[in-house]
């Protein structure tokens, strides 16, 4: 579709379509201070965001750029660490998981070497526990010690 802006004489009360407000925006949106009722939504708030920035001085112009320059480094710099958080929060998780599988494991060796009526002395020299935290461990097959902060039962 081809118009000619400047044949477009309606004024504003005049435009019924969309179609209508479109082509009045386009032909006067540098006349006004702010934009009309009538000429609302997301396209029209573009439209004069840019028809604004179209009728400021040079030096105006370059403290705009400036200033949208330092909010996408802004909004950047969010997004970066923002993403970074949640790297080091996954690589925390699975630090954490590890350790608990690690110490999961340890116990549950250890109600088995004691099921098994190994020494207590030997199994704390293996499993690096204490004697006192091998003798309370349950060789029922639930290893989860009261005392230690962390762990969880699980059956052997």
């Amino acid at each position: 579709m081809f118009v000619r802006l400047t044949k477009f004489n309606k004024s504003l009360d005049e435009c019924e379509t969309f179609r209508d407000r479109l082509i009045f925006a386009l032909r006067h949106a540098h006349e006004f201070k702010e934009r009309p009722e009538q000429l609302s939504g997301k396209l029209f708030e573009r439209l004069f965001s840019i028809a604004k920035f179209t009728n400021f001085t040079a030096e105006e112009q370059s403290e705009y750029w400036s200033t949208m320059m330092n909010k996408y480094d802004q909004q950047a710099a969010l997004i970066s660490a923002k993403k970074e958080g949640i790297d080091i929060g996954v690589e925390r998780g699975i630090d954490i998981g590890v350790e608990k599988g690690r110490e999961e494991n340890i116990l549950q060796t250890a109600i088995k070497m004691k099921a098994k009526g190994l020494n207590i002395a030997l199994i704390a020299e293996i499993t690096g526990l204490s004697e006192k935290e091998i003798e309370e461990l349950d060789t029922c097959g639930y290893g989860a010690l009261p005392a230690k902060a962390g762990t969880t039962p699980r059956s052997a």
